[in-house]
């Protein structure tokens, strides 16, 4: 068994859009749970956002109101596991049930 932990970054791009928040809300805890129940399962972090530069990616780029010019929004996250065959078990052993979770909306 290996003691190298590893991160795993995980990137989408999500509409900016009411019906992709319901969405989140309806699936993201499920498949989380899913992702944490694995023993190798170590944390996570998600959007890391340091100001508006990162979303905006130019200079003068932000605005009260950017719902059309930040679709769609690029997510990053960042999962950590004890060790590479960790994180690839929990995609093989979960993939049906995260597979359902994400086309069942």
């Amino acid at each position: 068994m290996s003691n190298n932990p590893i991160i795993a970054i995980n990137q989408s791009k999500v509409a900016n859009r009411p019906e992709s928040y319901e969405t989140m809300m309806k699936v993201g805890p499920k498949v989380c749970i899913t992702t944490a129940s694995h023993p190798g399962f170590l944390g996570f972090e998600q959007l890391l956002q340091t100001g508006i530069h990162p979303m905006a990616g130019r200079y003068g780029g932000g605005a009260v109101d950017m719902h059309e010019t930040l679709n769609p929004i690029s997510m990053f996250q960042y999962t950590a596991w004890k060790d590479v065959k960790s994180h690839e078990e929990m995609h093989h052993e979960n993939f049906k049930e995260i597979f359902e979770l994400c086309v069942s909306v």
